[in-house]
C-alpha cells in the first residue's frame, strides 16, 4: 500500500492515473460505462478518486459489523448512467473481498472487471467468472 515512506503520495497520485487511463481503455475497447466498487480502505483510497477523476458513481461496500448509521451499501451518485461496475481494490489474493462486493451489487449491476492496482500481487485470474486484472501486468493485454 502507501504507507510509511516520503514517496508515498507519488505513488498513490500513480495508482489513480493507471487505474482511471485502463479504465478509459476498457470502455474505449469492450464498449460499456462502469461505476466504480469498493470495499475497505484500500479500496475507498483508489476508488474514490478515480470515481470522481472520471464522473463515475462509486459504490462503497460496508464491512459486516461495521457501527455506521448508513446501509450496507452507500452510493455516491456521479453524472453518467452505468450498465456494469469495476471492482478496485489493492489484490485479489483469496478472493473473498470481490466476493462479498459481488454479493452485495448482484441485482444493481453487473460486474465487468476486477482491477488490482498493486504489481504483482493478484493470484487469481478469476473471480465467479469475471477476470481479474492487475493494471501493471495485464494493461496490454486488454482485447
Amino acid at each position: 500500500m502507501f504507507y510509511g515512506d516520503d514517496h508515498s503520495h507519488k505513488r498513490l497520485a500513480r495508482e489513480i492515473n493507471a487505474v482511471s487511463k485502463w479504465i478509459n481503455r476498457y470502455e474505449k475497447i469492450n464498449g460499456g460505462n462502469g461505476a466504480i466498487a469498493v470495499r475497505g480502505l484500500s479500496g475507498i483510497l483508489v476508488g474514490a478518486p478515480v470515481a470522481h477523476k472520471l464522473n463515475k458513481t462509486l459504490y462503497i461496500i460496508r464491512k459486516s459489523g461495521e457501527n455506521t448509521h448508513g446501509r450496507n451499501v452507500e452510493i455516491l451518485k456521479g453524472d453518467k448512467t452505468h450498465n456494469c461496475y469495476y471492482i478496485i481494490d489493492d489484490f485479489a489474493a483469496s478472493g473473498a473481498t470481490v466476493q462479498i462486493i459481488m454479493t452485495q451489487m448482484a441485482g444493481i449491476l453487473t460486474p465487468a472487471a476486477i482491477i488490482c492496482y498493486t504489481r504483482g500481487t493478484s493470484s487469481l485470474a478469476k473471480v465467479n467468472g469475471v477476470i481479474v486484472f492487475d493494471i501493471h501486468t495485464n494493461i496490454g493485454k486488454l482485447k
